[in-house]
């Protein structure tokens, strides 16, 4: 019989094998990841590159690359089989490497023999964590920049896990592809991905969900750092060509499952692809006079004449801009766009370019959008003679059917006036659904500009009601993609908008380009209003809205914050405290977790601000996308499954 002691040194050597071991796996998958000559074949690496997210993911979660080396019960009781399967994942790396490749030492080469200009990093630490928040550059900053409580414990949060990692060091030398095998390299992936999941499943529920997690992420940021049609192609072509595929053993039923939703998940990251895709082609079109499309949108425009409107709901949705109407025996609304601020009468250049602008937003809406999206189906766009030298331009969309029937369109903030409160549990999964929806919108770079109560929609037909399960979202009028400005109208003076907007995107303040952060504010007023069950208005008791100066607007966010009415411009501050007015009526309504999400979001553009001097633009989009995800979209769904669950 083994003493104690003897079976605790066992252990404790098994144990550091299976750190060598884990070590190692991480040097393979780096050697692979960056080594050179593979152009051809990028989605073949691309495919690599998620199965080396996919174990740097579970290394982390369990535990693995902490120093202390505190890996979870699970791993602990199975130590022996982990180390084996690390060893099998070495084995497959060491036996490709030995077929088809060679290494170069990288340190003083100055005639790289490499077909790409970056040099692979020392440190596997790059790999792992997002660059800590650095104290010292911060106080060089020509601006200090305070962050807010939250956005401090996130970033403090990271800096703090990513301390505690182990540092692992790799050689100072790059892998050189002599040739490519690619029914071999792709066999190469496959098989790793048959580990990684034989690793997962090691793991409790509760563990594996956090690796999905921080994989969903990585799969979006995937999307996010292309900027070019081809890389986007290629990204498009890696998870088509590689997919989880359930291990051998699993039950059918558990086998479907799986198959099924990392189907729907790899159906939507392409998705989400081809919409960026025809983002960045809109985008090259901007850049020839006089905008070339890449498409023939020609069928685009639709003959207004052949258009019914509904007499009786013209001019009743959101003030005009909304009518409803008949085409070819169909139901559908027009969403119009009022002619730019600056376009003069006659201006025909102008106004051929604010025709060009809709058409173009036809483009990208005509050709489906991902469900997240909650974009109805675009049929074109169509002409209506305003007077003789003006047109009033509006994109069409169709009415969902329900069971044959006809279905009647209602805003959110009609329900705000004629609905009763619905129960906390719908009114959170509403706010769920908005905020999955914006989290969404923003993964392909594509601002909404107009998010407010009157821009979400709702069906149902005669004998039934609205479902708040069902929300659409319209009023893509003044919406663009982050980097084209000519791609998008200033903001007119406008009450019922500008109440929403953040203070910096009202009229006569939007001097630079639109920001993501914007969006998210609009949404934390939409958050209000479903909490509160009230239009923004009434809530802050605004009497007559239109006669409201631009003044009172931008004092809006202040009040809202329990600032007394202060411009949160010039205040200094974004922060009011959970007991003060609004906030504090916010959460003795929905709880202390909703309103921390509804302070999250007026402090989104905070986060979005550089932390120092010279922080990159990727990095800051990494802080407002982390921040957004946890302190917004998570938490909402948390409390949506908590609720649901009660009930």
């Amino acid at each position: 019989m083994t003493d104690p002691a003897s079976a605790l040194g066992l252990g404790v050597g098994i144990l550091s094998l299976v750190i060598q071991a884990t070590d190692e796996c991480i040097k393979w998958y780096k050697s692979f990841s960056e080594a050179t000559h593979m152009s051809e074949y990028e989605y073949l690496r691309i495919g690599l590159q998620i199965e080396q997210q996919r174990f740097l993911a579970f290394t982390e979660v369990s535990g693995l690359l902490y120093e202390d080396t505190r890996t979870c019960t699970v791993l602990r009781v199975n130590h022996i089989v982990l180390k084996n399967v690390l060893t099998e994942i070495q084995s497959l790396f060491r036996e490709y490497e030995k077929r088809n490749g060679k290494y170069v030492d990288i340190m003083g080469q100055n005639n790289n023999p490499w077909d790409d200009k970056d040099e692979p990093q020392t440190s596997i630490q790059e790999l792992l964590r997002i660059p800590a928040f650095d104290e010292d550059r911060s106080q060089h900053s020509k601006q200090s920049i305070s962050l807010p409580q939250r956005c401090k414990k996130m970033r403090d949060r990271v800096t703090s896990t990513t301390r505690k990692l182990r540092t692992i060091i790799t050689e100072p030398r790059r892998l050189v592809w002599v040739t490519i095998d690619q029914d071999d390299f792709k066999a190469l992936v496959d098989k790793l991905n048959r580990l990684n999941l034989f690793l997962m499943e090691l793991l409790d529920r509760h563990k594996q969900r956090i690796v999905e997690e921080k994989l969903d992420m990585h799969h979006l940021e995937l999307i996010q750092i292309r900027d070019d049609i081809q890389s986007l192609r290629l990204l498009i072509e890696a998870f088509s060509q590689f997919h989880s595929v359930p291990r051998e053993g699993s039950g059918i039923g558990e086998a479907t499952v799986e198959e099924k939703v990392d189907e729907m998940k790899r159906q939507c990251l392409m998705d989400l692809a081809r919409v960026k895709i025809r983002r960045i082609e809109i985008d090259q079109s901007q850049c020839v006079d006089p905008f070339p499309a890449p498409y023939d949108l020609s069928n685009s425009s639709l003959d207004f004449s052949t258009f019914t409107i509904s007499k009786n709901d013209f001019n009743l949705h959101d003030y005009g801009r909304r009518s409803i109407a008949s085409w070819r025996s169909r139901g559908v609304w027009i969403e119009w766009t009022e002619p730019s601020s600056h376009c003069r009468l006659g201006d025909v250049t102008t106004g051929s370019h604010s025709e060009e602008r809709v058409k173009l937003l036809t483009r990208m809406l005509y050709e489906g959008m991902p469900s997240d999206f909650r974009a109805p189906r675009c049929l074109g766009y169509v002409k209506s003679p305003k007077s003789d030298n003006e047109a009033c331009l509006g994109i069409v969309f169709e009415r969902p059917s329900n069971n044959g029937a006809e279905s009647m369109l209602t805003t959110l903030r009609h329900l705000l006036h004629s609905r009763p409160k619905p129960s906390l549990t719908a009114r959170v999964s509403l706010c769920s659904d908005l905020a999955n929806c914006l989290f969404t919108f923003h993964a392909v770079d594509w601002l909404h500009k107009g998010l407010r109560s009157t821009n979400v929609l709702f069906f149902d037909t005669e004998t039934t009601g609205p479902s708040l399960d069902m929300p659409y979202i319209t009023g893509y009028d003044l919406s663009r993609p982050t980097d084209i400005p000519e791609m998008t109208e200033k903001p007119p003076f406008d009450p019922w908008s500008d109440i929403y907007r953040h203070p910096y995107a009202q009229f006569g303040e939007a001097k630079k380009f639109y920001r993501k952060s914007y969006d998210i504010y609009s949404l934390g007023v939409i958050l209000i209003e479903v909490a509160l069950w009230q239009p923004i208005e009434d809530v802050l008791e605004i009497g007559d809205l239109a006669a409201l100066k631009s003044t009172g607007l931008r004092s809006v966010s202040g009040r809202l914050l329990g600032l007394a009415g202060e411009d949160v411009r010039t205040s200094g501050s974004t922060s009011g405290s959970a007991d003060s007015g609004f906030l504090g009526d916010i959460a003795r309504q929905c709880g202390d977790s909703y309103c921390d999400i509804v302070k999250s979001c007026f402090e989104a553009d905070v986060a979005e601000n550089p932390s120092y001097r010279g922080e990159s633009q990727t990095s800051t989009k990494a802080r407002l996308r982390t921040m957004f995800k946890e302190q917004v979209t998570d938490k909402l769904q948390s409390m949506k499954e908590v609720l649901s669950s009660s009930r």
